[in-house]
């Protein structure tokens, strides 16, 4: 029982902590609020392989969300998806995000992936685009797929080409 109160005493602390610095906390230019930027998302038995900031063990994966926001150059982590047998969670702090680094996002049958709050988080990009996060300029761009162009993607080139055709 004892445990139990500690571990909620050391949460609610540590909410303490992040809601008196929320007006502090920034990724790129951009100013966010604390719970804008503890509000990771999360992608179900998905994981983002690219080298690892650091891994740790954790309980739950709040935890996991708090080492992340304490490390100023983490933006994303994967987390096991299923306890070890000491009931921990393996929480791997990552560089980076599935954004940006969408060709290297696959599926996993034991990882779960959490990504902040990103330009690209709002799917901007149209026709199976790939949308790049630029976090500097708070802003992104959009990698058509072939045979479309366009800010956004939406722009079917064969579209164009017709209407280009009937004006003529």
């Amino acid at each position: 029982m004892e445990y139990k109160v500690q571990h909620h005493r050391s949460y609610l602390l540590m909410a303490i902590i992040f809601i008196c610095l929320g007006s502090a906390l920034t990724r790129g230019t951009r100013r966010r609020s604390t719970a804008e930027v503890m509000d990771f998302k999360a992608k179900q038995f998905s994981y983002l392989n690219i080298t690892v900031i650091t891994s740790v063990f954790v309980p739950d994966g709040i935890e996991c969300g708090f080492a992340c926001l304490k490390t100023i150059s983490c933006f994303s982590y994967n987390l096991n998806a299923f306890p070890d047998v000491n009931g921990k969670l393996l929480c791997e702090l990552l560089p980076s995000d599935m954004y940006n680094n969408s060709d290297t996002f696959i599926t996993s049958p034991i990882f779960h992936h959490f990504s902040i709050w990103s330009p690209c988080s709002s799917n901007p990009c149209k026709n199976n685009a790939t949308c790049v996060a630029n976090y500097k300029d708070d802003d992104y761009q959009c990698a058509c797929s072939p045979g479309y162009t366009g800010e956004h993607c939406e722009i079917g080139i064969l579209k164009l080409l017709f209407l280009f055709q009937v004006q003529i």
